[in-house]
């Protein structure tokens, strides 16, 4: 059964992966080529849980620390997250790309250097599509803040990211993309439809992030009230807090929503 399963294509329909080419590039490394690499982003929660101090923490996702003293760290909090969700996801991944049943001080060092051997030429589509059995990839591109072209565009289904331009809005977001400064509401509302124009027909979703940094309270605000509001917000230089800018944060959310 195991092996039948292993056999059905995934649709993976949540990622932030980068471009290949990006993680190869020698002169701009994105995350740290060594053992450390398994225990950032979501296992860093059960490291914290499992009391590692955010000072040893800040030193283990140094791009350039020393894998050693990496190992070190690790090692201490290890057994206490093997088990976990994420302490499995790595037990897994190892076995599948390294080939070893466990982590430990007597083959870390192989791992360690498995691993700043991996990334060559291919290894997205080998791992990605021949041993995960990906059928595609949604990808909210953390890189770009609206869209992100990718040289694989059958594979990597991008999303259209809307959240700088309207619920957490970024004022030099909205000028890159008119190209000049921003004056007026009608300036947003440009902004926003030049996206949609540009990407919207090769986009796979509407993607909108802003329940990080603030309440899913968006009201029906007028187009007047949000031209007041972003003409307030420009006059004080955009040195204004959420709720000073919350009219017209939420009237550019119900357009967005509408051209979605």
């Amino acid at each position: 059964m195991h092996e039948l399963l292993n056999q059905i294509p995934i649709a993976d329909t949540h990622e932030h992966l980068v471009e290949e080419q990006d993680r190869l590039n020698p002169g701009k490394p994105i995350f740290p080529a060594d053992i450390s690499l398994f225990f950032i982003q979501y296992v860093e929660s059960d490291l914290i849980v499992s009391g590692m101090p955010q000072s040893d923490l800040d030193r283990l996702k140094q791009i350039d620390g020393d894998p050693e003293k990496k190992w070190h760290l690790i090692r201490k909090y290890w057994p206490m997250i093997r088990h976990s969700g994420y302490g499995q996801m790595i037990l897994n991944s190892i076995r599948s790309l390294y080939e070893f049943d466990d982590l430990n001080d007597a083959n870390w060092q192989e791992i360690n250097t498995r691993i700043q051997a991996l990334p060559q030429k291919g290894y997205y589509k080998n791992i990605l599509q021949n041993l995960c059995h990906l059928d595609h990839c949604q990808i909210n591109a953390l890189d770009a803040p609206v869209y992100r072209n990718t040289t694989w565009p059958e594979f990597f289904l991008m999303d259209l990211c809307v959240t700088s331009l309207c619920s957490d809005l970024e004022p030099g977001v909205i000028e890159q993309i008119i190209g000049r400064p921003l004056k007026n509401l009608d300036d947003c509302i440009e902004a926003i439809d030049r996206s949609f124009d540009e990407f919207a027909e090769k986009s796979v979703a509407v993607k909108d992030q802003s329940a990080y940094r603030r309440n899913l309270d968006f009201d029906t605000v007028s187009h007047s009230e949000a031209r007041n509001c972003v003409q307030y917000c420009i006059n004080k230089q955009w040195n204004v807090s959420k709720a000073e800018r919350k009219q017209l944060e939420d009237h550019l959310f119900h357009y967005t929503a509408a051209k979605a």
